[in-house]
């Protein structure tokens, strides 16, 4: 889960444009990403994604490139073994 603070204060038009650079880095990972819901009223993003190695941190990391307003909420590190 992440933040994406204040969103719902901005205009459609802004709000709009964070929702598709999130649906564009989304994308990029096919069907390793499960379910997706972006809660403007919440200012939450949701993602649910398969179980592989590296794959959150990776998602995260681009999602704040693309987004530097997103937060991450929780993360559990990846286990190896």
């Amino acid at each position: 889960m992440m933040l994406a603070p204040g969103l719902n204060r901005r205009t459609a038009g802004e709000q709009q444009a964070v929702v598709l650079l999130v649906r564009g880095v989304l994308e990029r990972f096919g069907t390793d990403v499960v379910y997706a819901e972006f809660n403007l009223d919440l200012n939450v993003l949701w993602v649910s994604l398969r179980a592989r190695p590296g794959l959150l941190s990776e998602v995260v990391w681009l999602l704040r490139r693309r987004v530097p307003m997103l937060r991450l909420v929780a993360h559990a590190p990846d286990r190896v073994g």
